[in-house]
């Protein structure tokens, strides 16, 4: 698979995308955590609901 470098992505609309083509592991985490989504999957955890 090839590798994506995040600083080449120059739209929004493409960081779906190649977040998708990335998949799992070390750099989903690290794009998770870059995209802001970390506090709201510690909150689904801990059993909040997504809109508080």
């Amino acid at each position: 698979m090839k590798e994506i470098n995040p600083a080449t992505i120059r739209e929004e609309s493409e960081l779906p995308f190649r977040v998708a083509a990335i998949g799992t592991g070390e750099q989903m985490e690290l794009l998770r955590r870059l995209a802001g989504l970390e506090p709201l999957l510690e909150r689904q955890k801990a059993g909040q609901a997504w809109y508080e």
